[in-house]
């Protein structure tokens, strides 16, 4: 058993501060690109005048599949730090992993389960913090992941975009995500538009990418 205590990285889309996502590249994925996302909300291609709700919008729906998952989804260099309780094995939050750099405070052998971020140890090992310096996560995402990213992008732009105005029916709701921000929304109550649920419809799909617990 293990219990994950800290995990800090730089992925190759940048959440946080000013730069909450990196568009208009390659990597990781084309559902990253800006141009794609103003067409999708019904701007031109060319058009930046709402760049900044989408990068926030998009980094709000990506961070909402992390939680929903338990794990990180885009590739990046991270540093995790797991209190292990007891057990042979531990799972990292972001993979499948591409190398492991470092594993600290660890004095045995092990041996690395890349697709599904499992470190496996030669024997049991007890009561201790381990420090793991590692590369893992998805470049590009998976397609079936893209297209959800698409949908939950949808769901909450169509809140956002509907929550000015104050008409009866609305109650305000927000949503902290670490390392990306709060996003505020209203919700009609008459079920016209929620996002209480947007991943849920979803599970089919995220079911098969949920992290366990090693």
């Amino acid at each position: 058993m293990s219990i994950k205590t800290t995990l800090s990285g730089t992925p190759i889309t940048t959440l946080g501060g000013i730069n909450l996502i990196t568009l208009g590249s390659a990597s990781p994925g084309p559902l990253f690109d800006i141009e794609f996302y103003r067409a999708r909300i019904g701007l031109a291609p060319t058009d930046p005048s709402k760049d900044d709700e989408i990068k926030q919008v998009l980094a709000v729906s990506l961070g909402m599949m992390e939680t929903y998952l338990d794990r990180k989804l885009i590739k990046g260099d991270y540093t995790e730090v797991i209190t292990h309780k007891a057990g042979e094995s531990i799972q990292l939050s972001a993979y499948p992993i591409d190398a492991i750099i470092d594993v600290h405070n660890l004095n045995r052998k092990y041996h690395v389960d890349e697709p599904i971020g499992l470190i496996q140890f030669d024997g049991s090992t007890i009561r201790h913090q381990i420090i793991v310096d590692y590369n893992g996560g998805y470049d590009p995402l998976p397609n079936d992941l893209q297209f959800v990213l698409m949908q939950v992008f949808d769901g909450v732009w169509y809140s956002v975009e509907n929550s000015s105005g104050g008409s009866t029916g609305t109650a305000i709701d927000k949503m902290v995500i670490a390392d990306v921000g709060s996003i505020s929304w209203k919700v009609p109550t008459d079920g016209s538009a929620s996002i209480s649920s947007p991943l849920a419809a979803y599970e089919y799909i995220l079911g098969n990418y949920r992290r366990f617990s090693a």
